[in-house]
């Protein structure tokens, strides 16, 4: 499965769990669940939860970055770019 697969199945969740139409899904509230998943991971010891933990967090990020109109498979390679970038320039 690729970006743009994991993209669209969860923007279909996110669709389906909304009461409002999908362009009036709030930034804010996926934000916050981000927030609560990252502190939930930080504090438990159970793997399995962090590992839970840790695929929301993806799922929500990229929630957000479909909110904010970002082209995942474009912005994260411009990301690489300038890591990688970043990396060549500290050797």
């Amino acid at each position: 499965m690729d970006i743009k697969d994991i993209e669209k199945r969860i923007i279909e969740v996110a669709k389906k769990k909304s009461s409002c139409e999908y362009s009036e899904l709030s930034s804010k509230i996926s934000y916050e669940k981000l927030a609560e998943k990252l502190k939930e991971f930080k504090f438990s010891e159970d793997m399995d939860v962090k590992k839970d933990c840790a695929v929301s967090v993806l799922l929500e990020s990229v929630l957000l970055a479909n909110l904010s109109g970002a082209d995942l498979e474009k912005d994260i390679e411009k990301k690489f770019e300038k890591i990688f970038e970043k990396l060549k320039t500290n050797d």
